[in-house]
């Protein structure tokens, strides 16, 4: 998996993001003070976003959740049950909907979670490796659901379903990229070494 991470010693949150098989993921880790014992207290969260883009109309119209109703302080209330993502292997279940971008049923891009608060998660220490291995499941099973999903390139961000372009994988199939893309951004760090070692 390819990702990123932010730690801020001043924070209790952890936060590690990045890109598998095409989609877009959040990990995050609350620091809670400690247990009984004296362990340390985490709550981990994991996240996979879906894009408009990287689906056709119909499936889309699954991912991205219409408005039913208000709840408390005036938040919206999803029914999660109704979408085909809402069975994926999600830890727990799902437990975090959001529209990123967008508003209501015309977001662009929708964030679905699930959390390590239910009962008997407190009797595990879990890890990062750990929540990676159930995140990697949950988009393995979503890119079964939809075998077209169509994938962004990293350099000129064009959305395309991998087979259909020429293009390569990462070796751990975290992500792809046009060849043509590929060579352009060499030719430019090639230029751009010449000309520095040249100065």
């Amino acid at each position: 998996m390819d990702y990123a991470f932010i730690i801020d010693r001043n924070s209790p949150l952890s936060m590690w993001w990045g890109t598998y098989r095409g989609l877009e993921w959040e990990i995050r880790n609350w620091q809670r003070g400690t247990t009984y014992d004296g362990e340390p207290h985490e709550h981990w969260n994991y996240y996979v976003i879906f894009c408009q883009q990287q689906f056709t109309p119909e499936e889309w119209r699954g991912i991205c959740l219409p408005i039913e109703g208000r709840g408390y302080r005036g938040s919206p209330n999803y029914r999660w049950s109704v979408s085909p993502v809402y069975d994926l292997p999600w830890h727990g279940g799902i437990s975090f909907y959001r529209n990123v971008t967008g508003v209501d049923e015309l977001a662009e891009k929708v964030k679905w979670g699930c959390d390590y608060g239910h009962d008997g998660d407190e009797q595990v220490h879990w890890s990062l490796d750990m929540v990676q291995y159930d995140l990697r499941a949950t988009i393995d099973a979503a890119c079964e659901l939809y075998p077209r999903l169509r994938w962004r390139c990293p350099s000129c961000g064009e959305y395309e379903t991998p087979d259909e372009a020429l293009g390569f994988f990462a070796r751990d199939g975290a992500w792809w990229e046009h060849y043509a893309c590929a060579h352009d951004r060499q030719r430019e760090r090639s230029a751009w070494a010449a000309e520095a070692g040249g100065a």
